[in-house]
């Protein structure tokens, strides 16, 4: 996934994940270019964001990198912000946030995000996709070629490394959306 996320941010200084079900950033998944603009920037957010516990985060980096939002606004922006570039990664099919679905090919997700999950079934999950990958690296097998050719009706073994596979998929598939989600504006 590094060289999609690169790929990304051609051009721009920042790039964060997004919310699908909304129209502002997500965490989970960022790149900022290093430099001097960047260091400012970065610090100025830390600054505000110390001064300003109340805040939330994601709230504030995505009001930072002035990206487009109908609701979206933080106390006491900083009037000398430096101007950074900001843009986001497909959050739809390639940065999916688990709770809230994906749509589209399942070969094009780079990174799953399992947050807002009650810890046991997050930690089940998981494992579940690190058993998968262990099953398949001896055949050097990229995990993604191996779970997007395994036909999800297939009853396959119950046992051994193909089953792993086949189970991630039939996982990751539970997640699927027959349409993209409605994005909503974040508060």
């Amino acid at each position: 996934p590094t060289q999609r996320i690169l790929d990304s941010a051609s051009g721009l200084d920042a790039v964060f994940a997004s919310h699908a079900d909304a129209d502002c950033i997500n965490i989970g998944v960022f790149f900022l270019r290093a430099g001097p603009e960047m260091a400012i920037w970065f610090s100025q957010f830390l600054t505000w964001y110390h001064d300003h516990p109340f805040e939330i985060d994601q709230r504030g980096l995505h009001v930072f990198l002035r990206l487009p939002s109908d609701k979206l606004r933080v106390a006491y922006p900083p009037d000398d912000l430096v101007q950074v570039k900001g843009g986001i990664i497909d959050d739809v099919n390639e940065v999916v946030i688990g709770d809230v679905g994906w749509h589209g090919n399942l070969s094009r997700i780079l990174i799953f995000h399992w947050c807002q999950r009650p810890i046991a079934l997050k930690e089940e999950e998981i494992g579940a996709a690190y058993d998968a990958a262990d099953a398949v690296e001896p055949s050097n097998l990229p995990l993604v070629v191996a779970v997007s050719s395994a036909a999800p009706t297939l009853v396959g073994p119950s046992e051994g490394p193909w089953s792993k596979v086949l189970a991630l998929r039939r996982l990751l598939e539970t997640y699927r959306k027959d349409a993209p989600p409605h994005r909503d504006s974040c508060w």
